[in-house]
């Protein structure tokens, strides 16, 4: 689909705001072994970046040319909504009550009318900034080379996942060293690989804390009152510090990667509410999905929130945040009607019964 003039406009303002001429010669050369001279002999910068973007257009490379510049650029919030509208970021899940959910792409139109549905004031920018950073903090988990779970990390080397995710791992029933978490892997609109994502293995000491699930639960029974020492979370340690290091390592920022934060904050969850999950279901590159009324309430002894956002298999670990995307709970299971997850309140209250909070 061909770029409309105001796309095209859009990309050369992003592209005028994150690069001058001898850094963008330097990304083209770097990520996609192309030279700026071959294309245009161009001097100025807007001249150069037309020619460029027809030239990439033309020849179907486009879509690698603003993946390839916004890893040079991660945390550059111009090119975040230009790999927005290219259908570079994560595929949104929409549920709009009472239709069902609806995979859309993300755009300012669909993000503006989220927020509006919450009911919230938030600033688009600010709560397209935040998305953007989160994206990066998400990985998906392999175990023996097949897709097992979703994680994020919560510290520079800290990972958040499901205990049911890793329970092979704990029970050494498989190596350590066969876990793969990786982060970045998305598709385009397309359904062409932007990129495979960067791996990250176990740390030697790679179990920090764990807490099974309840077997009552895992069997399906909706009624089963998991106890305080039953929430299906474990905490690992990953080797290389990703949440400290620059999401590229051909990147010319050297922000970090970051994490997410996990306060431990005990935090209401009204009937109604939004609730929101960043997730790799069945292993799938990564989406978002959203449901700006998801929130059914607790159950009875209130160790589980229940929510209707949608999930697949595979999202088992994924983080789960309310509309100022402050991390509410970790997603578990999805039992027939609902799907479940954790408060992390409650996961911080375990640790520190366990001696083990704060986190470091």
């Amino acid at each position: 689909m061909p770029l409309s003039d105001r796309q095209a406009r859009q990309l050369i303002q992003a592209f005028s705001a994150a690069f001058d001429l001898p850094s963008l010669r330097e990304m083209l050369r770097q990520a996609l072994s192309v030279e700026l001279e071959s294309i245009t002999p161009a001097r100025t910068l807007p001249e150069a970046l037309t020619a460029l973007l027809a030239e990439a257009e033309s020849q179907g490379w486009l879509e690698n040319l603003v993946a390839a510049a916004r890893e040079s650029r991660p945390h550059d919030p111009s090119l975040q909504a230009a790999a927005d509208q290219l259908g570079l970021a994560p595929r949104l899940v929409m549920a709009r009550r009472p239709l069902p959910p609806r995979a859309r792409r993300l755009s300012d139109e669909t993000l503006r009318q989220a927020i509006d549905e919450t009911g919230s004031l938030l600033d688009l920018s600010a709560w397209r900034e935040k998305l953007g950073e989160i994206e990066y903090q998400i990985c998906r988990l392999e175990i023996a080379g097949k897709p097992a779970g979703t994680g994020f990390l919560i510290g520079p080397d800290l990972l958040m996942t499901c205990y049911h995710v890793v329970e092979d791992l704990i029970h050494e029933l498989e190596p350590p060293e066969s876990l793969i978490a990786r982060f970045d892997y998305k598709l385009s609109r397309r359904q062409g690989f932007v990129d495979p994502g960067r791996e990250f293995r176990l740390a030697p000491a790679w179990l920090i804390d764990a807490l099974p699930y309840n077997a009552q639960e895992a069997a399906g029974d909706e009624n089963a009152l998991p106890s305080p020492d039953e929430l299906d979370y474990a905490i690992l340690r990953l080797d290389g510090n990703p949440g400290q290091k620059p999401v590229s390592e051909k990147s010319a920022d050297e922000r970090p990667r970051g994490w997410v934060e996990f306060t431990g904050r005990a935090v209401e969850f009204a009937p109604g509410s939004p609730l929101f999950i960043v997730q790799h279901p069945s292993g799938a590159p990564l989406k978002l999905a959203l449901d700006t009324r998801a929130v059914l309430g607790l159950n009875a002894n209130g160790t589980r929130v229940r929510y209707r956002t949608h999930t697949q298999p595979g999202s088992s670990g994924s983080p789960c945040f309310n509309q100022q995307w402050e991390l509410v709970a970790l997603h578990h299971s999805g039992i027939v009607p609902f799907n479940e997850g954790i408060p992390t309140g409650l996961i911080a209250a375990a640790l520190q019964r366990r001696g083990r909070w704060p986190l470091v």
